[in-house]
């Protein structure tokens, strides 16, 4: 299934590019590095996600967690791995318009990502958007800046967090209504003495 997911998102990227803006090789050599990144997110391979960094840079996750360190991106994966009991992480992002360029080497490019994190109970998708400012360095274009975040109010977390709570709430009430009944009982023989 990932070289669908792959091809579709080169598909899309190919569509979202805008070739009249004089600059069709940099939007190439972007979504190569996109393509690249993904690759490399998804096998959780350090030297790949190296080779698609810029030398400083800084990476901020949807959970808000804030890296500057490749080692330390492919530890917190692995601990995410191990702490929740997440089998497979896959990112999917796709570009939501055309990088825009600040001048010959830098631009910022936008969009959005349908991440799974599968673990024994089942998979979660989780809809996020991302800003990424890349760069070019003398090894190619490089991202130097990447910040990811989802929607606080309508995320499947969340979904999951209210339906526990409901549940609870039924079974509170109906604690409450037995416990209630129980003491009205004892209550009722008490007073008829």
């Amino acid at each position: 299934m990932r070289p669908l997911i792959l091809l579709a998102l080169i598909l899309h990227l190919a569509v979202a590019a805008d070739p009249d803006d004089g600059r069709a090789v940099e939007h190439a050599a972007l979504r190569e590095l996109l393509a690249a990144t993904v690759t490399a997110l998804n096998a959780n391979d350090a030297d790949g996600l190296s080779r698609c960094l810029a030398p400083r840079f800084s990476v901020t996750f949807a959970d808000q967690s804030r890296f500057e360190d490749v080692a330390a991106i492919t530890a917190y994966a692995a601990q995410l791995r191990k702490a929740r009991g997440i089998q497979r992480i896959a990112f999917a992002p796709v570009v939501d318009a055309p990088a825009r360029f600040l001048g010959p080497d830098a631009a910022i490019a936008t969009g959005t990502s349908q991440d799974s994190f599968t673990a024994a109970s089942g998979t979660t998708v989780l809809s996020s958007r991302w800003t990424a400012t890349v760069e070019r360095t003398p090894s190619g274009w490089r991202i130097s800046s990447l910040h990811c975040g989802i929607d606080p109010f309508a995320n499947p977390i969340l979904d999951r967090v209210q339906e526990v709570a409901g549940r609870l709430l039924w079974w509170a009430l109906g604690a409450g209504l037995l416990v209630g009944l129980i003491i009205g009982v004892l209550l009722g023989k008490r007073l008829r003495r």
